[in-house]
């Protein structure tokens, strides 16, 4: 038995001389990347891209499913390179990223492999440019008809492989530049370039919405509340007033009980009693009526909305006093459309019950080398939804404008024609049974008014009233005929223009 135990004990103290050699072996060979990272503290993902975040002043974009469960070493602020520092933090996780621009990196799942091999292809490659030569970057160039493409990278060169032989149409497309197209054929194993010099197009530019700051701000860069409204989203909304489409602006809470205009809108946070009360209405970015309100007169009485609508931008809040006069609670800012290289129109008939039809109409689109034209407008019939014993709403509008593109700036011109009444519903009185405590039991209407809805009647059409004199006479009478309504008769010329000078210098 001895000799026995003897054996085993020197087979235990064997196997572990051997285990722990084999250790300090591959101890002396691992990678000194491992080393380095088993010296890091290890935290959730998320938490170590952030840390990358603030350390290379950098914007990871990422789904939060990508990271999900996932860890990673904390990196010190000592590492130097991003490349490597993704690639430590990221280790084996199956995520790749790809640099996008000069501070923005995007992280994608790994694709899994295809199951079978790709047909052999070609390659179409080449640059995309500006019309002095400068490459464009994150030009987007597409493969028409196919879901085949690429985005340009920091010096506007781009590459798509893969592409099966045949014929195409290849498009390119980049905000603030003119849409360009080539035809291009590739064969099998073959490199094809085809290279873009795109011409500025100053009429396309990247969103930008008035903020009423001293500069123009992009949309996605201001920090200002701002909402817009597209002319598919105006066209859901199917407005009947302009009180109708402002009621789809958060912060803002619009009634239109009067009828079609007279509405009042007030702006959450301020105290109103109606109208349009520190609120703005313009277009083409000038005010439509310097006063915001007067006596039943509201500045929405001289908007309307119709088929001309390209867009509606609102800015909210303080920075908007900056802008219009009285206007603290916003600024509501109509943009009408402008003719583009292309011939289009907009031709729209409506009808419903009490005897409403309502014709609307746009038409845009070239005059003459680098001359656009926009023309439209409508036309209104309506009884009304409470019946006055005359039309509640007759008359409509026109617009227009032309533009003039120049090669260092451009000019507009807009006009407008406005010859529109619409009523104005008044209450009707009631009587109500009030208990000791203030409490309404019942309410009933007047005896001797009108116990459809409105005091709009035609029995008070032709009211007079008397005009008293100094000597205590009466001078004569006065008379306003409610058939008339709100009646709105006039027009508005605006003229806009920007041009670029000799040394960075700019007029507008």
């Amino acid at each position: 038995m001895r000799p026995m135990r003897f054996m085993l004990l020197v087979c235990l103290i064997g196997l572990v001389v051997t285990n722990g050699y084999s250790q300090e072996l591959a101890a002396k060979s691992v990678d000194k990347r491992i080393i380095r990272q088993a010296a890091e503290q290890y935290v959730p993902m998320g938490e170590a891209l952030a840390n990358l975040e603030k350390v290379f002043d950098v914007h990871i974009v990422y789904d939060d499913e990508v990271i999900q469960g996932k860890t990673a070493p904390l990196l010190a602020s000592s590492t130097k390179n991003l490349q490597e520092a993704l690639r430590l933090v990221l280790g084996e996780a199956p995520i790749t990223y790809k640099k996008i621009g000069r501070r923005t990196v995007v992280l994608q799942p790994m694709e899994l492999p295809q199951p079978a091999p790709a047909p052999a292809g070609g390659t179409i490659k080449g640059k995309v440019t500006d019309e002095t030569g400068v490459g464009l970057p994150l030009a987007q160039v597409l493969i028409e008809g196919t879901n085949l493409g690429d985005a340009a990278d920091d010096d506007g060169n781009y590459e798509i492989t893969n592409v099966p032989p045949g014929t195409y149409t290849l498009s390119t497309r980049v905000i603030g530049y003119k849409t360009m197209s080539a035809q291009v054929t590739v064969n099998a194993d073959e490199v094809v370039t085809q290279d873009f010099s795109l011409a500025s197009d100053i009429l396309s530019m990247d969103e930008v919405v008035t903020t009423a700051t001293r500069s123009p701000v992009q949309k996605k860069s201001s920090s200002v509340a701002i909402t817009t409204m597209s002319p598919k989203e105006i066209s859901q909304a199917a407005p009947r007033s302009t009180a109708d489409l402002l009621k789809a602006i958060p912060g803002f809470y619009v009634e239109s009980s009067g009828g079609e205009v007279g509405g009042n809108l007030f702006a959450r946070g301020l105290p109103a009693d109606g109208s349009f009360r520190y609120v703005a209405l313009m277009e083409e970015g000038m005010p439509v009526y310097d006063s915001t309100e007067l006596f039943f007169i509201n500045a929405d009485i001289f908007v309307r909305v119709d088929a001309n609508i390209e867009r509606v931008e609102a800015v909210r809040g303080g920075n908007a006093a900056l802008f219009g006069s009285n206007a603290p609670g916003g600024v509501i800012n109509f943009i009408s459309k402008t003719g583009g290289p292309i011939l289009s129109g907009t031709v729209k008939a409506e009808a419903a019950t009490d005897a409403l039809n309502r014709y609307d109409f746009n038409i845009n689109g070239p005059l003459a080398e680098n001359l656009f034209f926009s023309i439209g407008g409508f036309y209104r019939f309506d009884d009304g939804v409470r019946d006055p014993g005359f039309p509640s709403s007759k008359g409509g509008q026109v617009k227009a404008n032309f533009t003039r593109i120049f090669d260092n700036g451009y000019f507009k011109v807009y006009g407008k024609y406005l010859n529109d009444s619409n009523i104005f519903y008044l209450p009707v009185p009631i009587e109500a049974d009030v208990r000791g405590d203030k409490q309404v039991l019942t309410t009933d209407f007047v005896p001797g008014f009108p116990d459809d809805g409105t005091l709009t009647t035609a029995e008070a059409n032709l009211l007079r009233v008397p005009m008293p004199n100094l000597a205590g006479g009466i001078a004569g009478e006065f008379t306003m005929p409610l058939e008339d309504g709100q009646k709105q008769i006039g027009g508005s010329v605006i003229a806009d223009f920007g041009f670029e000078l000799p040394n960075d210098w700019s007029i507008q």
